[in-house]
């Protein structure tokens, strides 16, 4: 029987139809009466507004609380309740209480525990033998990195270690700073970094400019981790500025040194080629430009389109992550006519290139029927040239996810109602089925964190679910049996994202839009 709503719905729990065509809802999950028997003519699906709940937090999360309390009494304690004098600092100086050194062994299991998470993601471009050598050398060392981006990498090193079963380094975090302490000191030496590219000698301002950016890269995808939009986004978008200002979208393409013969006044600001950089700096800096574009594609995937690269019409002359040929790279790409870039971070860039894409122009729900054929035709082309993952390949799952999320995107919308495009729910319930089989897979691995792709994955998985149980049941009595299974599989969906959502704030944050979407109860149908 399904969980009864009707008799004590509270104000504003009504349907989003409902509200529309202004009736009264009886607030059954997952379709209300009203929907279920007089559906809506402009055939949207029966939602409902998220609602508001105490979120509960996992043991990590409480310690990290207990410290920030103690720490406030503490404060507290000392200032004997006197007013206390407002003091003013200069803004780019560097922070009066620094975050403390870990120790030697502490700060060399940091480096490994990141690298080992990082070294081959598509986040992390530096070189990882020469970051882990720099890292160990003494403040003010030449070959250092900055400090915002080791206490970046200390926050990671944090997040990983709060995750994991207990060590020397948790006792760290538990007695010292703690990923809080570190993502503040981050945020505080950020400006610093961005102030002192200005200034910095030639041959250190490239090496500084790819250090910031991969700070903000990975801050970005730590707010993604614990979903949190707007200073992830934020900072996405000030990583693509960063790169996009000194040219890297133009490294490797024909045609991107200073030009010539042009016969107008010359331009003040530097060209790429004019930092200072040697090829393999050129090379680092054309891979810091695509794990901009990869983080800002993915926020677009999680939160909705488009991403700034791609809402400013950027041109894009930098060949793909390991790739050769360059110029108009994603332009050719998305008019099918690319034939470079096969790298796992190429093909990731590829994916979320194609889902940013559906996800801009499927924001105001369909989109006309040339658009949807040619998409469909190169999500079909991309994703049968993809290769299976095998192992411990995390791009190319994500890769895959990707993929999947694009295709549920894509054709969700042209699946409802009466007018809905043939095939298009079919192809978005396959993809609902990959993106489980992926999720227990990934599950298995028994990872102490899951990448945040997979929670708006799994949501939009649910979602076509949804929608297909509710044409079953619109159905005549012999699709019961489909129906039912259905059904199972959006259980052990649920289920599935139950478990991480202990380990993904992500995830936790859309297991609980689903299950608010959803209700407790069973819908009315064949039960």
């Amino acid at each position: 029987m399904s969980e009864q709503h009707g008799h004590n719905i509270h104000r504003g729990g009504a349907c989003n139809n409902c509200r529309r065509r202004k009736i009264r809802c009886d607030g059954l999950r997952p379709v209300c009466g009203q929907c279920h028997n007089r559906p809506p003519r402009s055939g949207h699906p029966c939602l409902y507004e998220q609602e508001t709940s105490p979120a509960y937090q996992t043991s990590a999360e409480m310690q990290r609380t207990i410290g920030r309390l103690r720490a406030k009494i503490d404060e507290l304690e000392k200032s004997n309740g006197l007013p206390q004098d407002v003091l003013l600092r200069q803004p780019y100086a560097p922070s009066a209480s620094p975050v403390p050194e870990p120790p030697s062994n502490i700060r060399n299991s940091y480096i490994n525990t990141f690298l080992n998470r990082f070294a081959s993601s598509a986040y992390f471009f530096l070189d990882a033998h020469h970051f882990a050598q720099g890292a160990n050398q003494s403040p003010g060392h030449p070959h250092r990195p900055s400090s915002a981006l080791l206490s970046c990498v200390y926050l990671w090193a944090s997040v990983l270690s709060n995750s994991s079963p207990p060590s020397s380094v948790t006792s760290f975090t538990t007695d010292g700073p703690d990923a809080d302490t570190f993502l503040l000191a981050t945020l505080e030496q950020l400006p610093g970094a961005i102030n002192r590219l200005s200034s910095a000698p030639p041959g250190s301002q490239l090496r500084l400019l790819l250090e910031t950016i991969q700070t903000e890269v990975l801050l970005s995808f730590y707010y993604l981790h614990e979903s949190l939009s707007v200073q992830g986004r934020y900072h996405a978008g000030a990583a693509a500025s960063l790169a996009i200002g000194a040219g890297f979208n133009k490294l490797g393409g024909r045609g991107h040194g200073p030009p010539s013969g042009s016969g107008g006044p010359p331009f003040i600001f530097a060209q790429p080629t004019q930092l200072g950089g040697s090829p393999a700096m050129e090379g680092a800096s054309i891979a810091a430009f695509w794990a901009t574009v990869i983080i800002n594609n993915v926020w677009a995937a999680a939160q909705g389109g488009p991403a700034p690269i791609s809402s400013y019409g950027t041109e894009v002359d930098a060949p793909w992550p390991g790739g050769q040929q360059g110029g108009s790279t994603i332009k050719r790409f998305l008019n099918g006519q690319d034939v470079d870039g096969h790298s796992p971070i190429a093909l990731l860039a590829k994916a979320s290139t194609l889902v940013e894409r559906i996800a801009a122009l499927t924001s105001g729900g369909q989109v006309d029927s040339q658009t949807y054929t040619t998409l469909d035709q190169r999500l079909h082309a991309f994703q049968a040239a993809l290769p299976h993952p095998q192992g411990s390949e995390e791009s190319i799952r994500i890769t895959h996810l990707l993929a999947d999320l694009a295709i549920i995107r894509l054709h969700l919308p042209h699946a409802q109602g009466h007018a809905g495009v043939r095939g298009a729910r079919q192809k978005a319930m396959a993809a609902a089925d990959r993106i489980a089989l992926l999720a227990r897979e990934i599950a298995g691995l028994g990872e102490t964190t899951v990448d945040p792709v997979l929670g708006p994955a799994c949501s939009a998985a649910h979602s076509a679910c949804t929608l297909e149980m509710s044409a079953l049941r619109a159905g005549p009595p012999t699709m019961a049996q489909q129906y039912h299974a259905v059904e199972q599989r959006v259980e052990g969906l649920v289920r599935l994202m139950t478990r991480l959502a202990d380990i993904s704030p992500i995830m936790r944050q859309c297991l609980g839009s689903v299950m608010t979407q959803t209700g407790h109860g069973h819908p009315p149908g064949y039960r």
